[in-house]
Parts: structure tokens; sequence; C-alpha cells
């Protein structure tokens, strides 16, 4: 009798345990904290027990994902708003937390270019008519997250000293237009071209100058792509 008394009050005391109360402390990462998109999110927790601390597993739970565990690292999720709850189980005890942060999409940067040109000459004056081919020696710019570029692209024309053109134009979609000027030379060469899907970009330009009984024709072309 006395063993079934004993069995009895031990199923009673069980039957009556409080469970413990469970505190979840978020320690990483800061509510309303904003990361840019690629950037690994620490997820880590404190938890307490009845003021003890505990060594169990959160679980860490957004809209569309869910991990367990502490000392995480989430290195992609996705651009937007995350309200993440926390929750730990000690026992029968539970303790939740919640936090909310954002994914920021990363701002553009300029782009490298590197390129080669095609620039022909054809001279018609009294001391000399003909064409000039002028050897490319390489361009390169700088295209803006606005659509703007700036750069240079030089040639040699053989037996007149190298020719460096100052580029300057605007990406508007996938037209592009601009101008190329020889330094403290007040004429320009407009130029028209596209830009690929790939970022590549294609001028031609063609104009002529006359200066006295003289006429300078320069045409041609350039492509430049985005540095690898």
């Amino acid at each position: 009798m006395r063993l079934f008394g004993l069995a009895t009050t031990l199923i009673v005391m069980s039957a009556c345990s409080t469970p413990p109360v469970v505190v979840v402390d978020v320690l990483a990462p800061t509510a309303g904290e904003e990361f840019n998109f690629g950037t690994g999110v620490l997820l880590d927790a404190a938890i307490t027990a009845d003021g003890l601390p505990v060594d169990v597993d959160p679980t860490w739970t957004a809209q569309d994902w869910n991990v367990a565990g502490n000392t995480v690292v989430m290195d992609d999720l996705e651009v937007g708003t995350h309200d993440i709850d926390v929750e730990a189980w000690v026992e029968d005890g539970v303790g939740t937390a919640s936090v909310s942060i954002t994914i920021v999409e990363l701002p553009p940067e300029p782009i490298d270019y590197t390129g080669s040109m095609d620039v022909t000459s054809d001279v018609t004056s009294p001391l000399y008519t003909g064409t000039v081919p002028c050897a490319d020696l390489g361009m390169s710019m700088t295209l803006q997250p606005e659509g703007d570029f700036s750069g240079s692209g030089a040639c040699d024309p053989g037996l007149i000293a190298e020719s460096t053109f100052d580029i300057t134009g605007m990406v508007a979609g996938n037209s592009v237009t601009g101008e190329m000027a020889l330094p403290d030379n007040p004429q320009t060469l407009a130029f028209t071209g596209t830009k690929a899907a790939d970022g590549t970009i294609t001028v031609t330009f063609d104009e002529t100058f006359t200066e006295g009984a003289g006429t300078l024709r320069i045409y041609g072309s350039w492509t430049a792509g985005p540095t690898q």
C-alpha cells in the first residue's frame, strides 16, 4: 500500500509541475536593420529558463523560410522585408520573440569598358589628296549608372602625330549618342550607335570639315565592351 501511495504522490507532483519561464533575447540581427542583398545575416539569440541560461536551438521562421539553430548565417535572403519569429522550447516551456529586417538591392556601380577604334581620314587639299588610315591604339571609358559615359581612344595615322580622341556620350535604352573630339580642337565628331544585351556598345561616325580650299572627312566606328 505504501508503494502505491508513493507512486500516486509522484504522479500528482509531476502533473502539477510548472513549465519553466523561457525568455528569448534576439542578439542579432537588430530590429529594423538593413542588409545589402547577398550579405550574410547572422541569427543569434540568448535563451534562459527560469532566469538561467540554457543551450537549445531556437527556430527562426519568416514568410517563406525557416531554419533551426543558433549563430546561423543566412546569405541568400531575397530583397524585401523579413518579419522573423523566433521560438525556443525548454521542456514544456516555450519562449518567443520577433524581429524585422530589410534586404535591399545593391546600388549600381560604374562599369569600365575597353575597345578598339577604326578611323579613316580622306584628305583633299592643294598640297595632298588621299586616304589616311589610322591604326587602332585602343580605347577605354567608364559607363555611369545614369547612362552617361566618358573616356578616350587613340589611333596612329603614321605620318603625323598620334590622334587621341576625348569621348563622351549617353546610353538611353539600347540607343547610344555622343561625340569625339581632339584636345584643344573645337571640331567634334558626332556618333550614334547601339548597346547590345551583353553590354557591348558599337557606334559609327562620319563628318566632313572644310577649311579654305581643303576638306577633311573623318569616318569609322568603335566598339567597346565591359571589362571582365
